[in-house]
């Protein structure tokens, strides 16, 4: 794909597209939250809507159907499990595999919660079978499902009864497995139900989807209009405005000539005690002039989403405050000169001032910082910030500015000599170089575009990279992929490419089956939650404490270091261990017993020496990793 054919794919933003996205995805949350609780009567699960949009996000350039840079591909509501899979895990409620099967007290507590939210779920078909029973849309699967569904209630009850007393302690793993099992029977039961629903709730949000970035397209077609007579001075377009507004302004003064020559003639005909009602006619001219002046907006006032040509945006940068920077967009109409102020967003000074460094170090980077360069700067700050605010409202979204601490970056830049990261933004980046979900807003901040199209366009190809991406089951198992076919490629061209990835250690995820089988592995281990921590340098949050970045330690993590047969002999030109000799001895006993004609023993012995480098290698590095990512004291 070619530099044009990816810039058509996304449209250009400005400052108040970038307001109208914040406004109607903000929107669409709220009524997505309402739809789910019309239509499920449960609220959705958090992170459920962002999760949708980092699905598209995560999306190759081929499955792309809009230019929108974040609803890219709507349609993955319905037709990929993100949406569903959220939703049915809740049914009846969410249930995470036990830890500790040897104290009864959690497996209490966890059925306990499971016969509670049953009898809810319950309730809920109980209603809808009585709904549907009520016309001639009865559904005798749905009663059958219920039947089944009292059934299991039923014996959920009886397990109570093999419980032992609370605080009692030995192996209670057939307990648990009881416990699982009627969760997982109750669950698939629920989900043929609420099918329809679900299906129905997904349909709904991928259309509201595509209204909205059909809505965005046309204002941005007004936008790109208005930009165009800006940069060429007008011209022909101006001259025809001008013509417009010199007949308008002939219209109005004819009305005024005519109101001129009533009053006159009224004056004439009134008696000498009769006044002239002078507020009155005053008043009249007044309306008649600004009727005609409102004609063209009037035009674009049945649809707020379309821009107004004859109003102006800019924003403002105001640094008043000791902390914060604020962020304010005005609107300005062309005939009057009044402005309006549309938003305003509130960003850390320290935040700030990092994409001030960053905009400047692009603009060096590619030769181009003038003053026209940072002149540009509060705008794209402004679409920048809106952006990430986009995914991140009423506290969800936040997980995903996470990133690796400063101690396991460093280590990797002096072991690896890493300087890119594959999945970071402005707000989150330690390297200065590094791929980003979002290259239309972050590009002047040092952004090389997307990680899946630079894997897809095969740029890269050597180095050392650190990969975390969001938390986001396609968007890892996308990514797992993503660097399987990139180290094949570095290989088959004897390059030394390395990887070095963190990712939550989840039990089910395809993502962690991948990279364990992956040939390239070189080592990997867990991560527990007590002796490793995320950072997050910045907050988007203007309530949270601007001064000090904070860490998070939220689950286990799972450690996984990946490279080419290139990038170990780099490190570990030859096999030093005792290892060596014992593997070397073995070998040379083999060839001995072999017959000259077999040509498997040397492959074999490749194989292993390189299999035990790798073994090496992780050994060296493993310590180094894991003590850089503990929290600091």
């Amino acid at each position: 794909m070619s530099k044009e054919d990816d810039e058509n794919l996304v449209r250009k933003m400005t400052p108040y597209l970038s307001f109208l996205e914040y406004a109607k995805i903000s929107s669409l949350r709220s009524k997505f939250a309402e739809k789910c609780f019309d239509i499920l009567q449960v609220p959705p699960p958090p992170e459920t809507f962002n999760r949708w949009l980092y699905e598209q996000v995560g999306q190759y350039p081929s499955r792309q159907t809009t230019c929108d840079p974040l609803l890219k591909w709507p349609q993955c509501a319905s037709q990929t499990s993100v949406i569903k899979r959220e939703l049915y895990a809740v049914m009846p409620c969410r249930m995470y595999p036990f830890e500790n099967c040897s104290e009864i007290d959690q497996i209490i507590n966890i059925y306990q919660k499971l016969q509670k939210f049953s009898n809810i779920w319950i309730g809920k078909v109980k209603k809808i079978v009585a709904a549907t029973s009520t016309t001639e849309q009865k559904d005798d699967s749905n009663c059958s499902l219920l039947s089944k569904l009292n059934e299991l209630s039923e014996k959920l009850s009886k397990l109570k009864t093999q419980f032992p007393a609370r605080g009692k302690k030995g192996d209670f793993s057939a307990i648990a497995a009881e416990v699982t099992r009627f969760h997982s029977e109750i669950s698939t039961t629920l989900a043929k139900i609420f099918e329809s629903k679900v299906n129905e709730l997904c349909a709904w949000l991928e259309n509201e989807g595509l209204k909205i970035t059909q809505e965005v397209d046309a204002a941005a077609e007004e936008e790109a209009h208005r930009l165009k007579l800006i940069e060429s001075g007008g011209e022909a377009n101006v001259k025809d405005e001008e013509k417009t507004e010199h007949k308008e302004k002939e219209q109005s003064n004819e009305c005024i000539d005519i109101e001129k020559k009533k009053k006159r003639r009224r004056t004439a005909e009134l008696t000498e005690t009769e006044e002239v009602d002078e507020e009155d006619l005053t008043s009249k001219r007044c309306s008649t002039k600004s009727e005609a002046g409102l004609r063209t907006v009037c035009k674009h006032e049945g649809n707020a989403l379309h821009k107004k040509t004859s109003c102006a945006h800019y924003v403002k940068c105001d640094e008043s405050s000791r902390n914060y920077v604020q962020l304010k967009l005005y609107e300005v109409e062309h005939k009057s000169q009044r402005s309006k102020l549309l938003d305003t967003i509130v960003c850390q000074k320290e935040m700030a001032v990092r994409l001030r460094q960053l905009h400047e170090l692009t603009g060096i980077k590619l030769k181009e910082n003038t003053i026209e360069w940072q002149s540009k700067l509060t705008d794209r700050m402004y679409c920048l910030i809106s952006r990430y605010q986009t995914l991140q409202i009423k506290g969800e979204g936040r997980g995903f500015q996470w990133g690796c601490p400063d101690p396991f970056m460093a280590f990797l830049n002096q072991k690896f000599s890493c300087n890119c990261e594959c999945f970071a933004s402005p707000l989150n980046c330690y390297c200065t170089t590094f791929f980003s979900a979002f290259p239309d807003v972050d590009w002047p901040f040092g952004s090389k575009g997307s990680f899946f199209d630079a894997i897809h366009q095969n740029k890269i190809t050597e180095g050392t990279y650190q990969v975390n991406p969001p938390f986001q089951e396609g968007v890892m198992e996308r990514m797992s992929n993503a660097l399987n076919a990139a180290l094949e490629h570095a290989q088959t061209h004897h390059s030394s490419l390395r990887f070095v990835v963190v990712i939550p250690d989840w039990s089910d995820c395809t993502c962690i089956k991948n990279l364990l089988h992956s040939p390239f592995l070189s080592g990997e281990c867990a991560l527990l939650q007590q002796d490793h921590a995320f950072i997050q340098r910045y907050s988007l949050s203007p309530w949270e404490e601007p001064a000090q970045p904070h860490f998070i330690q939220t689950g286990n993590s799972h450690l996984f270091l990946l490279e080419t047969e290139q990038a170990v002999n780099d490190c570990i030109p030859s096999i030093e261990t005792s290892e060596a000799s014992v593997s070397s001895s073995s070998s040379d006993s083999d060839s001995s017993s072999a017959t000259p004609s077999s040509s498997s023993t040397p492959s074999a012995t490749s194989s292993d020496a390189l299999k035990l480098k790798r073994a090496q290698h992780w050994a060296k590095v493993k310590p180094g990793l894991c003590s850089s990512f503990a929290k600091p004291k």
